[in-house]
This record gives C-alpha cells, structure tokens and sequence, in this order.
C-alpha cells in the first residue's frame, strides 16, 4: 500500500519554500510515497516537480483557494498542477459565511465546472 501525507499538518515546519524542498527527502525516509500539498511557497512547479522525482515522491492532491478558479487564473492554476503531475485540484475552503460569500464561491465553482 503506498502513503502520501498532507503538507498543510507539516506546515510550521516547512515555514517557505526551501523547507518544502527540504522536508521531501525526510518524507520519503519516513517511507511515505507522496505529498498533498497545502501551498507552494512561491517555488514553480518545474522546481517542485523535480525535487518530488528526486526523492521519488509524488503529487497525490493538493487545497488551492477559490481564486484559483477565476477566469483570469484557471488555465494557469490547471497548466501548474498538471506539470505537477495532477488531473484533480482540490479547494481546502472558501468564503461562506454570508449569503453574499456563498453565492459568489457557488458562481466562482459553476463558472469553472463549465470551463473544464
């Protein structure tokens, strides 16, 4: 059976992207086979990619925010995780906590489920 742990209960040890570089090699030790990932710390994804191949680890998920999805930065946010090697982004929450944030979140999910 292969693991993958989530990156986001790894977080206040990662802190940037050099210890999200770092933290992969000790994953792998650990025996996990791949990461979710909670934020990218800035790094591209061909830099992450390679660090995830180097240490024989995959992407196995990832939370992204609900701007991810807006027209302006869809075919970018889909372009990123495919390099990463991933054909499903997930969203770790978004804004609900008024009718108004909750209608836009619903148009912001509608708008991209007719996109893809």
């Amino acid at each position: 059976m292969k693991f993958s742990v989530q990156l986001y209960t790894l977080r206040d040890e990662i802190k940037n992207a050099e210890g999200l570089l770092n933290i992969f090699p000790k994953l792998k030790a650990l025996g996990f086979d791949g990461v979710e990932f909670a934020g990218y710390y800035g790094l591209d994804a061909k830099t992450i990619k390679k660090a995830l191949d180097d240490n024989g680890l995959v992407a196995t998920g990832t939370h992204t925010g609900t701007s991810s999805f807006l027209p302006e930065n869809i075919d970018a946010t889909i372009e990123f995780h495919k390099e990463l090697g991933m054909n499903l982004i997930g969203v770790g929450g978004a804004a609900h906590g008024t009718d108004a944030e909750a209608e836009r979140t619903s148009l912001i999910f509608e708008w991209a489920n007719k996109y893809g």
